[in-house]
């Protein structure tokens, strides 16, 4: 089974999933906040009171729930047991799934190292046994059994009337996955109370809740590991091997070791389980293999022995539902408001782009961002091999490649999707990540009058016509002129912080008959020096926008002051800055008259965009 408890070396593991402590306790308390930087310093001081905390503005813990927050005080003392064992301190505590779970992330002042720990509710050995008596039970009443209108949990009847206006605000995706989720979690709530009332169980219900959480965890979620893809600040999760501690990339903290291990048969159940969630098959015949999950993150598995020899192994790349906004790129220093608003002209005026960078630099993240600057009536097509990128235009078809289902067959490559992708006409092809053949017809199509986007493994200018023009690619230069902007990002580290950083943007003008040489000009450089991101050359193909009559310099001035607003005003939710930009490419003097007035109406905003969509 999984290890889920504190381990004696700093990093993780015990022999169980969950504790036998038992977990009875008077009063009422909490984890801090995320953020507070309370730091427990004996066991006695694990006992904090909920007074004196301030719930995070995300948390949707509610006052009715705050009676069973006193399920996590042994979890709690565990911690602060750990705590001076090991003389770790708290650096800030977040809550993963309320009121059942919360992370902690702590530092070694000895060498200034941190680590992530979970804390979920321990099981007394009564709830041990109540819980592997429900699975039993549970395998045989429900697994092949469809929800019906009598599951329903008691006392959850009115559950879905008060829970309509968080629906409301959910997209149609969001609220389909939600709903289906919903439903399982209810039925589930129903099962096992229907068991625990038929066979007349003396259980409190501080211990239903309690096996409730584990039963949905385990059977509904993501098991050991369910608690780190709540915590929205981890971008990764990998687990190397049998008995390893799982390791995460925290975006404040990067790479730090969870208090949780595999064991082996556990891990390669969970191996598999992720396979089948994924609607992949993954076995000693073919051991290795890459997906999506139900919620959009990538995953590579390996199945243990047969390739990674440590054991079965796993990462996620976590899906962010919503994608970074122009205002949270320039907030982060990665851009400035004067080249987002110089994208912005370009991308509207149909100039082709590659972003290219190293692994994990950002390339996905600039060119999602990005695509809120294409016209919103647009039609556009994205290719990819995993769903990453998400236009807010509705007039977009994506397309995933495809594995063959039989031994032999080839099934969908990105060569046959962007064949097929022009047979629809798009405006904009946006394809993921170009690597082999499909790049060549990717540069026909940007010939025949196609804009195209798409991210480039490069760490330069020179680097990115190199690999196009180089096997396997192999594109002429002639086709290679008309790509018309290179981005290239990296990864730094400024006062010992890691960022992300534009290194520089160049134009691509033309193609030298002479010397068969491709013409570029930078106009954006990164001064590591002073980390400050400055033009140095003037735009070319502004000055060519503005040949053929447009007004790109006053386009410019206005865009730059709209995202400088944003970014003054912390207006970065996804939704606002979509409507927001969306809504200028439809009527501008509308948006600049509401910024000028310091009166922005997300409203109305809306209401034009939609009106100017059809959307009834």
């Amino acid at each position: 089974m999984s290890h889920d408890a504190e381990s004696t070396d700093g990093a993780a593991s015990d022999s169980g999933t969950r504790s036998t402590e038992e977990t009875a306790s008077d009063g009422v308390s909490t984890p801090a906040s995320n953020g507070d930087q309370h730091v427990i310093e004996s066991a006695e001081d694990a006992d904090w009171d909920l007074d004196d905390v301030e719930l995070s503005p995300d948390s949707s813990v509610s006052i009715t729930e705050r009676e069973s927050f006193h399920l996590l005080r042994p979890a709690r003392h565990n911690l602060a047991t750990y705590l001076e064992e090991h003389g770790y301190e708290i650096v800030e505590t977040t809550w993963l799934t309320p009121p059942f779970a919360y992370g902690a992330v702590l530092r070694d002042p000895m060498n200034d190292d941190y680590q992530y720990y979970v804390a979920e509710p321990d099981l007394g050995p009564g709830e041990e046994s109540l819980l592997a008596q429900l699975e039993r039970q549970l395998r045989d009443d429900l697994l092949f059994r469809a929800p019906s209108e009598e599951d329903v949990a008691p006392g959850d009847e009115e559950a879905d009337d008060t829970s309509l206006g968080e629906r409301d605000r959910e997209s149609p995706a969001e609220s389909l996955q939600s709903e289906a989720e919903r439903t399982r979690s209810e039925v589930l709530e129903a099962a096992v109370r229907n068991i625990i009332s038929k066979y007349n169980m003396d259980v409190s219900e501080p211990s239903i809740r309690k096996v409730l959480y584990y039963l949905e965890r385990d059977w509904l979620r993501y098991e050991a590991i369910d608690p780190l893809m709540q915590d929205p600040r981890i971008e990764e999760i990998s687990c190397d091997g049998d008995d390893i501690p799982i390791f995460i990339h925290h975006r404040d903290y990067e790479d730090l070791a969870v208090n949780r291990s595999f064991e082996r048969d556990d891990l390669r159940a969970f191996v598999t389980k992720l396979a089948q969630r994924s609607g992949k098959d993954i076995s000693i015949a073919s051991p290795l293999e890459g997906a999506s999950l139900p919620d959009g993150s990538r995953i590579e598995l390996s199945l243990g022995g047969e390739v990674t020899t440590k054991g079965s192994a796993f990462t996620i790349r976590k899906f962010k539902e919503e994608p970074f906004t122009p205002p949270d790129l320039i907030k982060s220093g990665t851009f400035t408001a004067e080249q987002m608003a110089y994208l912005w002209v370009l991308f509207e005026n149909n100039m082709s782009a590659v972003v290219a960078g190293g692994t994990a630099s950002g390339k996905t993240t600039t060119l999602n961002a990005s695509l809120l600057f294409l016209p919103p009536k647009s039609k556009l097509i994205s290719i990819e091999d995993t769903r990453e990128l998400l236009p807010p235009q509705m007039n977009w078809i994506p397309m995933v490649t495809r594995t063959g289902y039989t031994q032999g067959e080839t099934g969908l490559t990105m060569m046959d999707l962007l064949r097929h992708s022009l047979r629809h006409r798009p405006e904009y092809l946006l394809v993921g990540e170009v690597r082999g053949e499909e790049a060549h017809a990717l540069f026909q199509a940007m010939n025949t009058g196609h804009t195209t986007y798409s991210t480039l493994h490069a760490d330069s200018p020179r680097g990115v016509v190199n690999r196009l023009e180089n096997p396997p690619m192999g594109i002429e230069r002639e086709l290679l002129s008309e790509l018309d902007v290179i981005i290239i990002q990296s990864t730094a580290h400024v006062e010992g912080e890691r960022v992300r950083r534009v290194q520089t943007m160049n134009e691509v003008l033309e193609l030298d008959p002479d010397t068969r040489q491709i013409s570029q000009r930078p106009v954006f450089e990164w001064d590591e020096a002073t980390d400050t991101i400055n033009q140095i050359a003037e735009s070319k193909h502004l000055a060519k926008l503005e040949r053929q009559g447009r007004n790109p310099y006053e386009e410019l001035e206005y865009r730059t002051e709209i995202l400088n607003y944003l970014v003054e005003n912390d207006i970065t939710d996804y939704e606002d800055v979509t409507s927001v930009v969306q809504t200028y490419l439809i009527a501008p003097e509308r948006v600049r008259a509401m910024i000028e007035a310091d009166d922005l109406d997300f409203g109305t905003l809306r209401r034009i965009r939609e009106r100017a969509l059809s959307i009834t």
